[in-house]
């Protein structure tokens, strides 16, 4: 597989350019960092902290619910959130059983949106 490479002016010094390593589901990076560190900070948002264990937690809890109500692998999923830490486990939930998320904010211009 050929490199891939995002390249910004912003990009941060210091971190690869080379995605083409990241074969992984998003969900297991959730899982494995809860597993590594469940007791450490992922989000400060409005003075509220989540630790990895907890956002873990959510997301497990969110994906049980989606595979309650029939959603399988393959199906679509919109997440109608406003673009904050709170997306952040939803949108590692539908990874799970579904691989096709799609954050759908307020603010997504609809030619970005799942239509079909």
């Amino acid at each position: 597989m050929a490199a891939k490479t995002w390249s910004t002016p912003n990009w941060p010094e210091g971190v690869s350019h080379d995605v083409s390593d990241y074969a992984k589901p998003l969900f297991s990076v959730l899982d494995e960092s809860a597993r590594a560190y469940p007791n450490l900070v992922y989000t400060i948002f409005n003075d509220a902290t989540r630790t990895y264990a907890q956002v873990k937690d959510t997301a497990d809890r969110v994906a049980n619910f989606l595979a309650s109500r029939g959603i399988q692998k393959g199906d679509r999923v919109a997440i109608f959130l406003p673009t904050c830490p709170i997306i952040r486990p939803y949108f590692s939930a539908s990874s799970k059983p579904v691989p096709c998320a799609s954050p759908a904010t307020p603010c997504t211009p609809p030619t970005n949106s799942i239509t079909s």
